[in-house]
């Protein structure tokens, strides 16, 4: 295994392979592993042991560093070494061992120095390398042996993870609102369900007398509703609209939306805001900088169903973007008082790709902007990408369903964090709704996810 870049770490790491550690000041406290060590990052390690090579050169000090190797070792600098084979010592004028040696095989490095450079506080070796400093204080015996007990690491049980199919066009009768397309006016067309109070059917996304395109309705004049319904969204403002949509590509601005699950038919770009929403996008989603995303269970009953202001979430009350309380997601909130159910659909942030014309997979990339939030179920039918600065609290999966011929890769870049997610008593990031050979009707899926 290889840790490497920045300030990569872990605590402990047993291997039955070679372990790497480089690059920045990646690190680990303890390596013990079957095979050999490599490590060339500037951080030290508190203890080392291998049954093959030791290579230990941080550039800081490693004067507290514990190194056991039945192979050899080669090192800058460290507290104590025992070592079945030869031990090099390759560093700087008073570098070496601070504590003492226990060697089998040759003591020698390129520290000798003219005058004198390489340190090693006590020992015994089985032959050195003359003449040496007078700072190395060991005494040579001819066919020392060092009694070093082996590494011995439990074999892990493979584990497979199991593959889950991605498809939006699977989860379409589980969203509250499928969009589709527009009219002749660039108004987008709609097919609504599940919201109280809503009769279940076609609508429009318009204006209302302020000009945004942020209402429902049945019929429109133009770019105006008639008769608006219920306030769907919140653009920058009344006279801004909260959503386009141009060539196969839907854009979403402004603040936020009423809490449900919200289908696209083709591609998806969130510009800004903050959103209470399952987004999920036959084709690719991609993010701008500092966009937040919460799951409607992440983010609780309070807000997902009655509307109450959350500081916590960045977002003021329903009332305040004109949003009725009354107009919740009913296979969301259920009961008296009512309060999220745990559907597993509401566990999903972000949902990418689908299959169609008969098995044929579009779309499935999820490119997620610098500074994002994204607080539940990333499933990218393709390949995720991540930008710098980027939180993800919840599961993320891949699925790699659009072959060799998909134009991105899975790559998570900059400070990417993958975090122990929090949330609603109703959020369970490892359970997402069945999509292919379920059982049941709305049965569940359980993917990878952090731990709780």
């Amino acid at each position: 295994m290889t840790l490497s870049g920045g300030s990569a770490n872990a605590g402990t790491i047993q291997a039955s392979g070679k372990v790497t550690v480089s690059g920045g000041a990646a690190k680990a406290n303890e390596i013990y592993t079957e095979s050999s060590i490599d490590w060339t990052s500037s951080a030290t390690a508190t203890a080392l042991a291998a049954n093959g090579s030791v290579n230990y050169r941080p550039s800081g000090s490693g004067v507290g560093t514990t190194i056991s190797a039945i192979g050899d070792v080669t090192l800058t600098s460290a507290g104590t070494v025992r070592t079945g084979g030869t031990t090099t010592l390759v560093g700087y004028w008073g570098q070496g061992i601070s504590g003492r040696l226990d060697g089998a095989g040759l003591l020698g490095g390129s520290s000798w120095g003219a005058y004198g450079g390489a340190v090693v506080a006590s020992g015994t070796v089985g032959s050195i390398v003359a003449p040496y400093p007078g700072t190395v204080k060991v005494k040579v015996v001819s066919g020392y042996s060092v009694a070093i007990t082996p590494v011995t690491v439990t074999t892990v049980a493979t584990f497979e993870q199991p593959r889950v199919t991605v498809d939006a066009y699977a989860l379409k009768p589980q969203a509250n609102f499928v969009f589709t397309g527009v009219d002749g006016s660039g108004n987008p067309r709609l097919e609504a369900k599940g919201i109280n109070g809503l009769e279940d059917g076609s609508y429009y996304v318009a204006g209302n007398a302020s000009g945004g395109r942020n209402y429902l309705c049945r019929a429109v004049t133009g770019t105006t509703c008639v008769s608006p319904l219920l306030k769907l969204c919140q653009g920058y403002s009344d006279y801004n609209s909260c959503l386009s949509y141009a060539s196969g590509n839907w854009t979403l601005q402004g603040k936020t939306m009423l809490p449900g699950v919200l289908w696209f038919e083709g591609n998806l770009t969130i510009s800004n805001g903050v959103w209470v929403n399952t987004f999920l996008a036959t084709g690719d989603i991609s993010t701008a900088g500092g966009v937040k995303v919460y799951a409607p269970n992440y983010a609780g009953s309070d807000y997902t169903c009655l509307g109450r202001a959350s500081s916590g979430l960045g977002l003021a009350a329903w009332s305040s973007y004109g949003f009725a309380t009354t107009d919740y997601a009913t296979q969301l909130c259920k009961g008296t008082p009512l309060e999220l159910g745990g559907a597993a659909i509401g566990n999903i942030a972000l949902l990418s790709g689908g299959l169609k014309d008969e098995g044929s997979f579009v779309g499935g990339n999820i490119l997620l902007g610098s500074s994002n939030e994204i607080y539940g179920s990333v499933l990218a039918g393709q390949y995720l990408n991540t930008s710098g600065s980027t939180v993800v609290a919840g599961s993320t999966y891949s699925a790699a369903q659009g072959g060799s011929t998909t134009r991105t890769s899975n790559q998570q870049g900059g400070s990417t964090t993958i975090k122990v997610p929090a949330g609603s008593g109703a959020y369970d990031p490892g359970t997402t709704p069945c999509i292919t050979g379920c059982s049941t009707p709305g049965a569940d899926n359980v993917v990878w996810a952090a731990p709780r």
